[in-house]
């Protein structure tokens, strides 16, 4: 059973319970298109007056964006404990047999998906995050599969519906911390479904002005790889605008690590952009998630021999700003 919403292991019945928040990330690619959703709630107890849950729709396909960001009351929001059902609304994530459904109800997107055929993973890594605001400030970044077959539609207003077919992942993040304290830029690389070889590259950092901590994952078959921030570099290259909020976003991303017998050098060329605005309360700045997609140059060697120089393989970005609207 994967595991699901970590709200009874971390609810304690203290004030800190309104920084709570969980998200859970599904993304399916098939080289050319891509698709991520993800379903998150905050301040489950609602102590605040502002705990509700907010779902965000990305999808590039035939070469530009669409997105959506869903915003739901904890009322109509129902999670299952250690499982990783949950309803919000109209949309829902379920354990079915054999894998995992999510649906998603929006003005302007819907979609029915099933992830199936993928091996079962519990990566916990913690980061403890620098913050003059909530010093107790905490993160946990869980894989849960990165290997799924994924199928299923997807209907855009005024575009139509599609069937999307593709490889699956999916991680998620728990814990207690004020979001626009700390910033955040989360890199993925996913190889075409069709290779030979199951290559998955996924790195989660979270920084201030001073600060920086984060995790690369690299998963070869069923070998996985876990480095610290001290064995790689994530390095944004070029930079430009985003054309729907104009926030200045990376353009060209490149990635290098050196580990044990692991050697993996990626860069990332942005295909195009994708912003979305979350604001979890009016007295709280909004923040601003660039969601980005394109092809990347791969190199890995591993045990001392090259494995692979793959330019079908598609990467992903999310980078986040504050911004006060």
């Amino acid at each position: 059973m994967v595991r699901g919403w970590m709200l009874k292991e971390n609810l304690t019945g203290k004030a800190s319970d309104a920084l709570f928040i969980e998200w859970k990330y599904f993304t399916i690619g098939d080289g050319e298109n891509f698709c991520l959703f993800s379903y998150s709630v905050g301040d489950p107890r609602n102590l605040t007056g502002c705990g509700k849950g907010i779902i965000c729709a990305s999808v590039f396909q035939d070469g530009r964006f669409h997105s959506e960001v869903i915003k739901v009351p904890l009322r109509s929001c129902k999670l299952s404990t250690g499982r990783p059902d949950g309803t919000f609304g109209d949309s829902s994530i379920k354990k079915v047999p054999g894998g995992i459904r999510i649906t998603g109800r929006g003005k302007n997107i819907r979609w029915d998906v099933v992830f199936k055929d993928y091996k079962q993973r519990f990566l916990k890594d913690r980061f403890n995050i620098p913050s003059r605001i909530y010093p107790g400030s905490w993160l946990d970044w869980m894989m849960f599969f990165n290997d799924a077959r994924g199928e299923g539609t997807v209907n855009i207003r005024n575009v139509g519906k599609m069937k999307i077919r593709g490889k699956g992942y999916h991680d998620g993040n728990a814990g207690k911390w004020i979001p626009f304290s700390s910033r955040w830029q989360v890199f993925g690389y996913d190889s075409h479904p069709e290779d030979e070889e199951n290559i998955s590259v996924s790195l989660m950092e979270l920084y201030n002005r001073k600060d920086a901590v984060g995790y690369l994952r690299v998963s070869i078959d069923h070998r996985i790889y876990r480095i610290e921030k001290n064995n790689y570099s994530l390095k944004n290259i070029s930079w430009g605008r985003d054309e729907k909020s104009g926030v200045r976003i990376p353009t060209e991303i490149g990635l290098k690590a050196v580990a044990d017998d692991l050697r993996l050098n990626i860069r990332l060329h942005m295909t195009g952009s994708d912003s979305l605005k979350i604001r979890l309360s009016p007295l709280l700045p909004s923040l601003l998630i660039t969601e980005q997609f394109g092809p990347c140059e791969l190199y890995l060697k591993e045990r001392g021999r090259p494995r692979i120089k793959n330019h079908r393989g598609m990467g992903v970005n999310e980078y986040t700003v504050r911004k006060i609207f």
